[in-house]
């Protein structure tokens, strides 16, 4: 299964929201796509999204992200995970079971 790894996501407002000037920017994109394994870089996506409160203002979003495989040791936590929750709801079903039983009386 692959699972999406999120490397920025940012406001115009935030701190860390990334220079207009088109030099520096570039220089920063570089950096983060550097940290991108080589065999994930063709599924590198950067989505940029704007909302506009309904007068002259605009909000940007810059939202950087890429998808790989799970590890086989995410999906063995993955597979633990599902095994303790399916658990915990099976406790959860003998329990009421056994209080509608006292409550109905055992026939």
């Amino acid at each position: 299964m692959r699972k999406r790894i999120d490397i920025f996501k940012a406001e115009q407002c935030d701190y860390n929201f990334p220079t207009s000037n088109a030099v520096e920017f570039n220089k920063w994109l570089g950096n983060i796509i550097d940290t991108v394994p080589q065999e994930n870089k063709d599924d590198l996506v950067i989505e940029l999204e704007s909302a506009s409160d309904g007068y002259d203002s605009y909000d940007i979003t810059i939202e950087i992200y890429y998808y790989r495989e799970e590890t086989e040791a995410e999906l063995k936590e993955k597979l633990k995970r599902t095994i303790v929750n399916e658990e915990i709801e099976l406790e959860k079903k003998r329990n009421l079971f056994e209080k509608l039983k006292r409550e109905l009386g055992e026939k």
